[in-house]
């Protein structure tokens, strides 16, 4: 009976899920940064140049030509879905599999860890669904959603210590990610092994096991970013990377208990009443509970204070200078795992106090938990994005996935210019990873760790530009992820409205010609040089852009 109700509550959701892709499939509205500006557009140009197994040193037609090595693995769960699917549809695909996931690797946490207090499946299954649906960064969604079957495996090993489960721990980085995920999850494993150190504990040695071969796994399934990365004798932007240290300390510690990290946040309006409500129950019926759920919420509020001593400080800075490989990694990102830890604390009061608690208030939560989830307008939550934009409005400043890449459209533009393969091309009033999606090959575009060289020959380029404006100075020096045309008078970001207004290309033409930049793909008309040749003005009544096509002639 209690498998059988995991199981109803599991086919309702995914039945929900799949309906609403069918509905929806053709408008589907996908959190646009960090997705469909960057990592689409790098499973398409992998796809489209056969590179997913080429060597880390081959060239791909991106950012000047960017080594293989920096882009994503062949050997992640997440990134087979898309070699093997188109976009579209292999992003459908992962949402179901990160679902499904995050589903059962929590209710197998939860049944492992909370056996013997008969919980009542309902709940568990209720809160299993509210992780399994919290939204975040798509390509770290698998990663997100397996963090329950580490933990899992773990404590599954370290207890029973079978070889099965040593090699599952030792699989398990193909559905992870070393610097944003698998880090952070070796350092927790190494707290625990102080722990069990302080209290002699015999499982310590399987500790060390855990870590050493969890680690072993990461490095094979990381193998680029190890070679191309942390081998390699060529700095990335992430060495020259600067954090500015901003906010007052209380208001930055509060505003991420209320709202986590953006990336992969939780709001707390539900849990936080939810938890006063179990804890009143605590107290009211002197219920026991043992240390490790001081230990859980200690770790919870931990997380919150690096990730605000990390922003308010500079103190990234000296941990940079100590630990010189790790330049530029943001261990604030220890607050990513507080989604998972908000859930299994909730879970662990419940395993405590739901006989004492009145099961329809439990119920009435958890149930508002999950509309809160899928409802409340924040980063990656693409079902709140898809239903607002098809039923209830238009939205001027987002585009759908079609409208977003517009193929169509984009393909019958190169044929309009008799584009060439391998021409290159610059975007303006638009983001390169359209242009990218499409088969151009772009010099700009958004990558967070290409060589710093590349950095400083696009400074060049576009120099004229930041010369007028100190925001994008600060923002592509301090940074430089986006490596874009910036200007104050053009905006990147999507809009249905069109700028009849023209405005200057602030480019260094001579760098432009140099670096045999041929295309400017334009959604904002130019004022006329004599650099510039206009090809043609291109629309569709399918999408949102009216292109404007220049040539850099001599």
């Amino acid at each position: 009976m209690k498998n059988r109700t995991s199981l109803i509550a599991y086919i309702i959701s995914i039945t929900i899920l799949i309906l609403y892709f069918y509905l929806n499939y053709n408008n589907l509205y996908i959190e646009i940064h960090d997705n469909l500006d960057q990592h689409f557009g790098w499973y398409k140009l992998l796809s489209d140049n056969n590179a997913w197994f080429a060597e880390s040193n081959e060239v791909i037609p991106h950012m000047g030509g960017t080594s293989r090595g920096l882009y994503l693995p062949e050997t992640q769960l997440v990134n087979i879905i898309f070699m093997i699917f188109t976009p579209l549809l292999a992003h459908c695909i992962l949402i179901i599999i990160k679902f499904t996931i995050g589903y059962f690797s929590f209710i197998a946490l939860s049944n492992y860890i909370f056996s013997e207090k008969n919980i009542p499946n309902i709940y568990i299954s209720l809160i299993a669904i509210s992780f399994a649906l919290t939204s975040g960064n798509e390509n770290l969604y698998i990663a997100q959603a397996s963090i329950p079957l580490i933990l899992y495996l773990y404590l599954k090993y370290i207890n029973e210590k079978k070889l099965i489960i040593l090699t599952s721990i030792f699989l398990y980085p193909i559905l992870s990610e070393l610097t944003r995920f698998g880090m952070f999850i070796l350092i927790f494993m190494s707290m625990h092994f102080l722990y069990l150190l302080y209290h002699k504990d015999q499982k310590v040695r399987y500790n060390i096991i855990s870590i050493i071969t969890l680690s072993i796994g990461y490095l094979i399934i990381e193998y680029r970013l190890i070679l191309s990365t942390v081998l390699s004798s060529e700095d990335t932007i992430r060495k020259t990377m600067l954090v500015s240290a901003d906010g007052n300390f209380f208001k930055v510690l509060i505003s991420s208990i209320l709202n986590g990290q953006y990336h992969f946040s939780i709001h707390t309006y539900i849990f936080i009443p939810f938890l006063l409500y179990l804890l009143y129950l605590k107290i009211k019926e002197k219920v026991s509970i043992p240390k490790e759920m001081y230990l859980l919420a200690a770790i919870i509020i931990f997380n919150y204070f690096i990730y605000t001593i990390y922003t308010v400080t500079n103190i990234n800075y000296i941990f940079w200078d100590i630990v010189t490989p790790l330049s530029g990694w943001n261990f604030s990102r220890f607050i990513w795992f507080n989604p998972f830890f908000w859930h299994l604390l909730i879970l662990s009061l419940l395993a405590y106090t739901h006989r004492k608690a009145n099961r329809h208030v439990i119920i009435v939560f958890l149930t508002l938990q999950i509309l809160f989830t899928i409802s409340y307008p924040r980063y990656g939550n693409d079902f709140y994005q898809t239903i607002k934009c098809n039923y209830f409005t238009t939205c001027e400043n987002n585009l759908s996935y079609n409208e977003f890449y517009s193929i169509d459209f984009f393909n019958n533009l190169k044929k309009e210019i008799a584009y060439k393969e391998n021409e290159r091309v610059i975007a303006f009033g638009i983001h390169p990873s359209i242009i990218a999606y499409n088969g151009m090959f772009t010099m700009d575009g958004y990558h967070n760790a290409y060589y710093q060289s590349y950095k400083n020959k696009f400074r060049r380029l576009i120099k004229p530009g930041l010369e007028k404006s100190e925001k994008y100075t600060a923002y592509f020096d301090n940074w430089g992820g986006r490596a874009y045309i910036f200007s104050e008078e053009s905006n990147y970001a999507p809009h249905r409205t069109q700028n009849q207004t023209p405005v200057e290309l602030p480019i260094d033409f001579q760098v432009a010609k140099d670096m045999r930049i041929k295309y400017v793909i334009s959604n904002d008309p130019i004022i006329a040089n004599e650099n510039l040749e206009l090809k043609g003005t291109y629309t569709s009544p399918k999408a949102p852009y009216k292109i404007r096509v220049y040539e850099i002639v001599d």
